[in-house]
């Protein structure tokens, strides 16, 4: 972003987190973290389909980072999801 922007890197993200009230790495996890539960919660998809989807490197990051976030592995969001509906 800085260089698409010809923006010192600090201050993009500095002025990023004042409006946006994160770094700029964690908008981006949490918005990908969002449509990933929108897709557990929507579609079929296999957690492989959903982590390219995203944008995450491989399912299993996908899943470390979902459940560090979340609490549960995006097979037992999808699960419990289903079960509530």
């Amino acid at each position: 972003l800085s260089s698409k922007y010809n923006l010192n890197k600090f201050y993009l993200c500095h002025k990023f987190n004042s409006i946006y009230g994160s770094s700029p790495i964690a908008y981006l996890n949490n918005v990908r973290l969002e449509m990933c539960k929108d897709l557990l919660k929507t579609t079929n998809h296999s957690i492989h389909r959903i982590s390219e989807m995203v944008g995450y490197s491989s399912p299993s990051y996908l899943s470390q980072v979902f459940k560090k976030s979340v609490g549960k592995t995006p097979q037992k969001y999808r699960k419990i999801d289903k079960t509530n509906n």
